[in-house]
């Protein structure tokens, strides 16, 4: 444009915060980078903020596109389940951008920049998911871990940390959070997290008290496990192994051996997680003892320690989402 035409003199327009960018993605196809960061490393960083208060949002350099994509403008990836995310940082800047890119993948999030305020938020509100940042004045991120496991055992966390090195981090992992990652973030490995998270593990109960599944049965869905109950079975065994990740068979039933019933279980999964529940233990002693070569977790004996079977299914869920959080 000649100098002095009017639509050259308008100022420029502040920068957008890292929502109003995200959204663009609908409308302007020459922000491509910013639909490519759905895909590739984002880097949410920890220098000055803008004017107006927002975290700048960019790609590492090696990953920037030379020039604008031809297709269609991308729309970010939506969860079928949304999650309901606590994100744990004194870093504000980052809290807010974060929140707005699982925002904008339909999660429902809520923010806290001290250990305390989190500790306090899980106390009133329920969550799936945590993520917290290491270092915090008032609380590092695995004090606030071992604090809010005594209220909340199962729910998973997930440290967010720029030093890799950290001995603390290491510590958290032998007590019990599902991982670290690592600054900056990536969002489509975190994405994929939330994924694997909103499938709850299956549990298939396998015992002929219908009373018992019942009860179990509630008690798991309560604790957000998704469970089958199966008081025949002559069900098809392989079609009900093929969808569960643990199952509970009661060794004990009336018409049917527990035994042949496992040996059907191990000719098609034999790795899958089985836990053996009866109350018939000096009875079941020799058939225990063979249930034992065939590869069975452990044996739990009626009735029921509730939080010891917690525990062990806690075992099963971890090592499940640890593997989605390292899922490259």
């Amino acid at each position: 444009l000649p100098l002095g035409h009017p639509k050259r003199c308008q100022p420029r327009s502040p920068p957008a915060t890292a929502l109003q960018n995200l959204a663009a993605i609908r409308t302007v196809q020459d922000h491509h980078w910013l639909a490519r960061c759905w895909t590739d490393r984002v880097w949410l960083r920890h220098q000055e903020p803008h004017r107006n208060g927002a975290s700048e949002v960019s790609i590492a350099p090696e990953q920037q596109l030379s020039s604008p994509p031809r297709q269609p403008p991308l729309d970010p990836p939506q969860m079928k389940q949304p999650l309901r995310i606590l994100i744990v940082d004194d870093d504000q800047n980052m809290t807010h951008t974060l929140a707005d890119i699982l925002s904008l993948s339909g999660h429902a999030v809520e923010q806290a920049d001290s250990g305390l305020r989190a500790l306090d938020m899980i106390n009133r509100l329920a969550f799936d998911c945590v993520l917290t940042d290491v270092r915090m004045p008032d609380m590092d991120g695995v004090e606030f871990y071992r604090q809010l496991r005594q209220s909340q055992p199962g729910l998973p966390v997930v440290l967010m940390s720029a030093y890799a090195a950290d001995e603390i981090i290491q510590q958290g992992l032998n007590e019990g959070v599902v991982g670290v990652l690592d600054k900056p973030l990536d969002i489509s490995l975190l994405l994929g997290f939330f994924s694997a998270l909103a499938r709850n593990c299956f549990i298939a109960i396998i015992d002929d008290d219908p009373a018992f599944c019942q009860t179990l049965g509630d008690i798991l869905r309560k604790r957000g496990f998704n469970v089958t109950q199966i008081i025949d079975p002559r069900a098809d065994m392989e079609l009900i192994a093929s969808n569960s990740q643990v199952i509970l068979l009661d060794l004990k039933l009336k018409e049917f051996n527990g035994l042949d019933v496992l040996k059907g279980i191990r000719a098609h999964y034999p790795f899958l997680p089985v836990l053996l529940v009866t109350g018939y233990l000096q009875e079941m002693d020799e058939i225990l003892r063979t249930a034992r070569e065939l590869n069975v977790y452990t044996c739990l004996y009626k009735p029921l320690q509730i939080p010891d079977l917690l525990e062990k299914l806690g075992r099963f869920q971890l090592v499940r989402l640890r593997s989605a959080l390292h899922k490259k």
